[in-house]
Parts: structure tokens; sequence; C-alpha cells
């Protein structure tokens, strides 16, 4: 069966979504954009997999913010989906910016992306950030945190 639009408009929602719930500290339902065997990877983070990592993934992020005072916000544009209507393959590029200070941005790269429709619902299998330029050293630092918790 091939990929409708339709389809399309899900995978961006579900984008959209998994940006909202990880910029609001929704750790639940950034989780519920995973596979139950889903995984989210970075070279800044790490590699967490499954549903309970993923939870403490964005646990990690919500002790983060606390501690600095900053809001993310997660952009994502120039998306390339292929696939068909059970499995995709999708790239965007992201764009992490901080609001509470002067909306700096604070990471860039891309996104790659796998995702399979589960019971209708279009989830990430694999999301991998790889991040453009060179690693700050406040950079490492705060990479460090997710690493000692993976």
């Amino acid at each position: 069966m091939p990929l409708t639009e339709t389809d399309r408009g899900e995978i961006l929602q579900l984008a959209g979504r998994y940006a909202q719930s990880l910029d609001t500290n929704d750790s639940d339902g950034w989780a519920d954009c995973f596979t139950r065997d889903g995984a989210y990877e970075s070279d800044l983070q790490g590699r967490f997999a499954g549903r309970e990592e993923l939870i403490r993934f964005a646990g990690i992020c919500k002790e983060l913010m606390e501690r600095t005072g900053m809001q993310p916000r997660h952009w994502t544009n120039h998306w390339v989906i292929n696939g068909d209507g059970e499995t995709v393959r999708a790239t965007s590029y992201v764009m992490v910016l901080d609001t509470a200070h002067g909306s700096a941005v604070v990471a860039a790269g891309v996104y790659r992306d796998q995702l399979r429709k589960m019971d209708g619902s279009w989830k990430f299998v694999e999301r991998v950030f790889v991040m453009d330029g060179p690693m700050t050293d406040e950079m490492k630092g705060i990479g460090d945190l997710f690493k000692g918790a993976s």
C-alpha cells in the first residue's frame, strides 16, 4: 500500500506531539510517540531504548530545564518522508531554541527517523538526532548528565 497524504499528515502531527510533549515535560506523552521498543539516540545524549528508558530520558530533560531555567522549543522543517502504508524512513532539520533566554539556538541538526504504523497510528521506531557542528564544552557537560543515566 503506498504512503498517502493522510499518512504524511499523521506523521507530521506525531512530530508535533513529540516536540510539544518534550518541551512541556510530558514524559508519558513523549514516550507515547514511540513504539513499545522504540529508541531515541543522539551523539550528545546517547541511546535510550524501550519505554522505561525513554521516560527516564524525558525526566532528565525536565530536571535540566528546572535547574537551568531553560524553556526549549523544538522546530523541525524540510521533511522528506519515504515509505509505504506500514513503514517509513524520514529526515528533517531540527533546531532547538531556548525561549527563556532570548530564543537562542541551543542545538541544530538532522533527525533520521524510522516509523511504523501500529494499530492505525504512526509511531517512531527509532529517532536519531545528528547534531551539526562541534560540541561545545557546555554541551559535553549536558551530554554527560544523560550518558551517566543511560
